[in-house]
């Protein structure tokens, strides 16, 4: 319909509600590319990932939250390969940075890469960082996922072989107070 126009502003807005599963589909009916921000994601994203994947959507997110990223990989993999859709998880403020930064030193740094530590400085006051409510109830659900959601249940289900260890020893690093 709006193929080759650039003007993003002649593009349609379509609404949904993650609570209300028609909505979801007809939204994901009409698109090529979900961009979903709903979280926290354990409680109102999963039904996003469905309708994007039964209605031959691809889905995108900024999920931070291991338990539901595992979840979505291990329920909806297969399924997203039999639709030809992708569904792309943790594209937000806190893996980019690390992902751009590995690739740039896997292309300039000659040698190698034994690892990458990155950190994020959280500034008070008027000109910090304010935490939003939703990002604020990942983080509780996260903590609570670690011990009642059996998470590490999930992670071995994931990667029953395990992370590869690494032949470099990571440093030991305190937390830095300012």
């Amino acid at each position: 319909m709006l193929a080759g126009n650039k003007n993003v502003r002649m593009w349609p807005i379509i609404l949904a509600d993650s609570s209300d599963e028609k909505s979801l589909e007809n939204m994901a009916k009409q698109a090529k590319v979900i961009i979903n921000t709903v979280g926290p994601y354990i409680l109102y994203g999963e039904s996003v990932v469905r309708a994007a994947i039964n209605n031959g959507a691809n889905h995108v997110d900024i999920s931070g939250e291991p338990t539901f990223l595992e979840t979505m990989d291990l329920k909806y993999r297969d399924l997203a390969r039999e639709n030809g859709v992708y569904v792309i998880g943790a594209c937000g403020w806190d893996s980019i940075p690390c992902d751009l930064g590995i690739d740039f030193l896997k292309k300039n740094f000659n040698g190698r890469l034994a690892y990458a530590e990155t950190c994020v400085r959280v500034n008070r006051g008027p000109s910090g960082y304010a935490v939003n409510s939703g990002t604020y109830e990942s983080l509780i659900l996260g903590i609570k996922s670690k011990s009642e959601l059996g998470e590490a249940k999930l992670h071995q289900s994931v990667m029953p072989k395990g992370v590869p260890k690494s032949e470099t020893r990571v440093p030991f690093r305190f937390l830095e107070s300012s």
